[in-house]
C-alpha cells in the first residue's frame, strides 16, 4: 500500500530522482530509457487526486496544469521522447514546489493514527473502492472526535462508542466539552456517519464515487481545520 504522507512530502525529490535516474541517464541503442513508466504516472495522478482534497489554494488553482503536464509526460514516455519527458518533469517539479509547504502543513495536523486511517481511505479512493473509502474516512473522523472529547472529559464510556454515539454524546453535553467543535462541522459529522452506516450494512442504496468524494472532502475539512487540532 502506498503511504501517501511520505509521497506527498517528498514529491519533488521523487520527480527529480525519476528524471535523473530514469529519463536523463545514458542508454544503449534499443534500451528503454525510462522504467516503471505506468507506476510512476499512476503515482503522480493519485497524488494530484489526493491533494485536491486538501483545500490548498495554490494547488487547486493549478490543477489543470498538473493534469496537462502528466498527460504530456505520459505521451513523451510512450513515444520515447527524452526531451519531452525531461521538460514535463521539470515543469511538474516547479508546479509541486509552490504548494508543497502548505500540503505538508496540512498533513502535520494529523496524529499517527489519523495518518494511517486517512491514508487507507485515500488508497481505497484512488483504486475505486468507494465503500471502503467511506468507512476509512469516517474512521479517521471518529479517531479525531474521540481524541478531542477524551482530552476535555476523561470518560471510559467514550471508548465503547461508535461515531454516532460520540456525536450524540457531544450534542447532548456540548457545554461539558466546551463547545469545541464549530457548528459548521456538526452537520458534516452527521452526513459522514449516515454514509458510514450505508457502507458497512447491506442496504438498497448504492455508494457511488460522488458519495465517496463528498465524504472524503468533509473528512479533510474536519481533520485539516487547525481549530480541531488537540495536543498529543
Amino acid at each position: 500500500m502506498e503511504y501517501y504522507y511520505n509521497t506527498i512530502t517528498l514529491i519533488t525529490e521523487l520527480i527529480s530522482s525519476y528524471k535523473n535516474h530514469d529519463v536523463d541517464r545514458k542508454t544503449e541503442p534499443g534500451d528503454c530509457f525510462a522504467t516503471n513508466q505506468s507506476d510512476f504516472i499512476k503515482m503522480l495522478r493519485d497524488v494530484v487526486t489526493i491533494c485536491s482534497f486538501f483545500g490548498v489554494e495554490t494547488f487547486d488553482e493549478r490543477i489543470n496544469s498538473y493534469n496537462k503536464a502528466i498527460n504530456e509526460l505520459e505521451h513523451s514516455l510512450r513515444i520515447g521522447s527524452k526531451v519531452g519527458a525531461h521538460n514535463s518533469l521539470m515543469l511538474l517539479n516547479v508546479l509541486f514546489e509552490t504548494p508543497k509547504k502548505e500540503l505538508t502543513e496540512r498533513l502535520n495536523l494529523l496524529n499517527e493514527d489519523e495518518k494511517v486511517r486517512l491514508n487507507e481511505a485515500f488508497n481505497c479512493y484512488v483504486n475505486d473502492l468507494y465503500y471502503s473509502a467511506i468507512v476509512m474516512s469516517v474512521s479517521s473522523i471518529e479517531s479525531r472526535l474521540f481524541t478531542i472529547m477524551q482530552f476535555i472529559q476523561k470518560n471510559k464510556i467514550l471508548d465503547k462508542m461508535t461515531l454516532g454515539g460520540l456525536i450524540t454524546e457531544y450534542l447532548e453535553n456540548e457545554n461539558s466539552y466546551n463547545r469545541i467543535i464549530p457548528q459548521k462541522h456538526l452537520q458534516l459529522l452527521h452526513y459522514c456517519n449516515t454514509y458510514r452506516v450505508l457502507s458497512v450494512h447491506p442496504k438498497k442504496e448504492k455508494i457511488t464515487k460522488s458519495n465517496a468524494t463528498a465524504v472524503l472532502s468533509m473528512t479533510c475539512s474536519f481533520l485539516f481545520d487547525e481549530n480541531m487540532k488537540i495536543g498529543e
